[in-house]
């Protein structure tokens, strides 16, 4: 097992290499990640052509001038949005774009799945930067059974990930990464 390291200083946290912060320019010119042989990738975000078709859109986002992008490909004859690997674990990623001085920027990466990913994506994230801050809280069912909900986070003082689960659903995880500065650009847009 590879020594725990701690959180990069000095810049925000990056997923797979896109780092929170860069411009919607930048994060349209950056190769797209596949880890399961899918051909025909791209970036797709819903600023352009009116398409919205993603797994995890968030509607109140788009109407607030959020810009979300997700990676596609092709596999056989149908496209589909990308997981990618996260260690052992698999990642469905959204990139979420605000504007900040009349330029779009990453200041949100977030993915919803399988908790089966859950524990290896806990794995790499502790091995990459350190024991991370826990807490627990009690988690509700629609149907009324009760469960403990881990949320496990780190910080970089410019930005933080957060790894929750179960999360809006039982058998889900998720998992965020977010710039601090840009973080409460939206905030203050949400409020």
């Amino acid at each position: 097992t590879a020594a725990a390291q701690t959180p990069p200083v000095g810049k925000p946290f990056s997923f797979r290499g896109v780092e929170l912060g860069i411009t919607i320019d930048q994060f349209r010119a950056f190769p797209v990640v596949a880890d399961d042989g899918q051909v025909d990738l791209r970036a797709r975000c819903n600023d352009v052509g009116g398409r919205d078709s993603f797994d995890e859109i968030n509607f109140a986002d788009k109407a607030d001038g959020i810009v979300s992008c997700q990676w596609f490909g092709r596999s056989g004859n149908y496209d589909s949005s990308l997981f990618v690997d996260l260690g052992a674990g698999k990642v469905l990623p959204v990139f979420d774009f605000i504007d900040v001085a009349g330029t779009k920027r990453l200041f949100r990466i977030r993915s919803f799945a399988n908790s089966e990913y859950y524990p290896a994506i806990l794995d790499v994230l502790t091995r990459g930067y350190g024991a991370p801050r826990k807490s627990t809280a009690p988690f509700k069912t629609m149907a009324g059974a009760e469960f403990t909900a881990t949320t496990s986070r780190w910080s970089n003082g410019l930005s933080g990930i957060q790894l929750s689960e179960p999360c809006h659903q039982l058998k889900r995880y998720c998992l965020t990464y977010r710039h601090g500065a840009f973080g409460k650009v939206y905030d203050a847009l949400v409020e």
